[in-house]
């Protein structure tokens, strides 16, 4: 079946919730990638700690994750690895940025557990957004919208606040990933977050 006329028959738009920390995945129906990855794609397996993409390739696929979790890191200026972001099982992964723009990946997807991805090949996922303008500008719109909203949130909450509020929107989310993991992601050590973990013990 083409491209297009996958879309026509399965474009339904529910748009469904299914991952409350990569909220611009909210917006968009998951479901509909998920068949376009099961007719287009193959299942692969990552070990925990191989890699998905690394920083200055070509990001060659993407996919969705039927188990496990990734990590998204980039490295500092003193060679620290910097975890910037995640994602989780039911849930898109893949370097958007790289697979659009045709450019070299910006950071390494490594999978941090040991984990199953139905895999397409990248130019089938530029030829789906390109296939339907809705597609495209909802996929577009969102992740410009949680982009921003991060952004705002590292400037304007602290690191307390920033715990609280993935917490509150991923209740779940510390039975996937370490707290050195969170830690990492939140820009503060690990110390810093078991203090904040005990003065909100303190504090109930």
């Amino acid at each position: 079946m083409g491209i297009r006329a996958f879309v026509e028959i399965n474009q339904i738009y529910t748009f469904q919730m299914a991952d409350k920390f990569n909220t611009y995945q909210e917006g968009i129906d998951l479901e509909l990638f998920r068949s376009f990855c099961e007719e287009h794609g193959r299942l692969m397996s990552f070990s925990k700690g191989e890699h998905f993409t690394r920083q200055g390739n070509m990001c060659r696929h993407w996919g969705f994750i039927t188990k496990g979790h990734f990590a998204y890191t980039v490295i500092d200026s003193s060679g620290n690895e910097k975890i910037v972001g995640f994602a989780f099982q039911d849930t898109l992964v893949g370097d958007s940025f790289s697979i659009i723009k045709k450019a070299t990946s910006l950071t390494d997807i490594v999978a941090i557990s040991d984990t199953e991805v139905i895999t397409c090949d990248a130019t089938d996922f530029r030829l789906l957004l390109n296939s339907d303008l809705n597609i495209r500008v909802g996929f577009a719109e969102n992740l410009f919208e949680d982009i921003y909203t991060r952004y705002l949130h590292l400037h304007s909450l602290s690191p307390k606040e920033r715990y609280l509020q993935i917490i509150k929107d991923c209740p779940e989310i510390l039975q996937s990933i370490s707290l050195k993991q969170l830690a990492s992601y939140l820009m503060i050590t690990p110390t810093y977050l078991s203090q904040i973990r005990k003065q909100l013990l303190i504090e109930k």
